[in-house]
């Protein structure tokens, strides 16, 4: 048999944490409410500990390295998707470059 890794959303986790946070239930309480290793809870509760002074700061920075990476694949990525579906419409016909469009891309 075969064991697969769970994946955890952001909400289940934050609902978790929260809960972990709130110090109503012990770790093990939690760990069987939520079907989750009482070492991931502590792991999610020091997360959300550690996030929560950057949500309220208004000094956050808008982009990081991550996600201009990710901004400049996209980009790229839907530049390539439209030459390339330039370049398929223009050769379909065949004859001067008129294409799926109709009109004269070419002379």
């Amino acid at each position: 048999m075969e064991n697969k890794r769970r994946n955890f959303n952001g909400s289940f986790k934050a609902k978790v944490a929260l809960a972990a946070l709130k110090g109503e239930q012990t770790m093990a309480e939690l760990a069987s409410e939520f079907g989750v290793h009482p070492t991931q809870i502590t792991k999610w509760k020091k997360q959300l500990l550690e996030g929560l002074p950057e949500i309220f700061s208004c000094r956050r920075p808008l982009f990081t390295a991550e996600t201009a990476e990710y901004a400049e694949f996209s980009i790229i990525s839907v530049f390539s998707a439209v030459f390339a579906f330039s370049a398929v419409n223009v050769l379909a016909d065949g004859e001067g470059g008129t294409g799926l469009v109709g009109k004269k891309i070419w002379p």
